[in-house]
């Protein structure tokens, strides 16, 4: 793909990316081009994320103008190592199937806890998450006290949070 010194692309670029990624997911094929662009005035594409990268920018125009930039990135280096490709391709699906930007980072953070759970009790790849696994993580989350500012209250999750 040629790219400028700016890191922008073409909209005919970023239409043939976007349907390479629509395809790799669709297929479980490898994919290596661009997850985020934002749209620029002269038509073209600025590229926020690369699928290699390890922290991914969303596009700004997907959040509410008072989200802060911290909020609409997503930090795969927080993933456990062994289950990085398959959180990338949980948000990417969710990018492809263009969810607002707060529903894509709350669906990471759940991702992402769920498996910090799955490493800690030794599970290391997908395949060996069964029924039992997630009736546990269920009930683990259910065990979970927590308060405003994730302070441990001694109350229980509210349904709400466990949904």
């Amino acid at each position: 793909m040629t790219m400028n010194a700016v890191n922008t692309i073409t909209p005919e670029q970023y239409k043939s990316d976007s349907l390479k990624l629509s395809e790799a997911l669709k297929n479980d094929d490898a994919y290596e081009g661009v997850i985020t662009a934002q749209k620029l005035d002269n038509g073209a594409y600025a590229v926020l994320s690369w699928y290699s990268d390890m922290v991914w920018t969303l596009n700004p125009n997907k959040f509410p103008q008072s989200t802060s930039e911290s909020r609409r990135k997503i930090d795969f280096t927080l993933v456990p190592s062994c289950f990085v490709a398959a959180a990338k391709r949980d948000v990417a699906n969710n990018i492809s199937q263009r969810l607002a930007g707060n529903t894509v980072v709350d669906y990471s953070k759940d991702l992402k806890s769920f498996l910090a759970y799955l490493a800690a009790i030794r599970i290391t790849s997908t395949s060996a998450i069964t029924p039992l696994v997630a009736m546990q993580y269920v009930e683990h989350c259910k065990a979970l006290k927590v308060g405003r500012g994730h302070k441990n209250t001694g109350k229980p999750l509210s349904k709400r949070s466990l949904a």
